[in-house]
């Protein structure tokens, strides 16, 4: 087993399979990645900022979804 440290939070976890994140800041990673596909799926012509705003999540992590791929830009 290997545990590490979590970036976001900093619990220890043990880092198994693809999760780089412990268990609590993935499942909010998905309820926050959910947010925003919802909104951008009814208010698709919206700008990062506006998202950001109104769904509370920061710009940063909407960015990492975009990375990811999990967004189109």
């Amino acid at each position: 087993m290997s545990y590490t440290n979590c970036p976001i939070c900093g619990k220890l976890f043990n880092k198994q399979g693809f999760y780089e994140v412990c268990e609590s800041c993935f499942a909010q990673n998905e309820i926050d990645f959910d947010k925003v596909r919802d909104y951008l799926y009814r208010y698709s012509n919206k700008n990062i900022m506006e998202v950001a705003t109104e769904t509370g999540v920061s710009i940063e992590k909407i960015r990492e979804f975009i990375r990811q791929g999990r967004l189109s830009s």
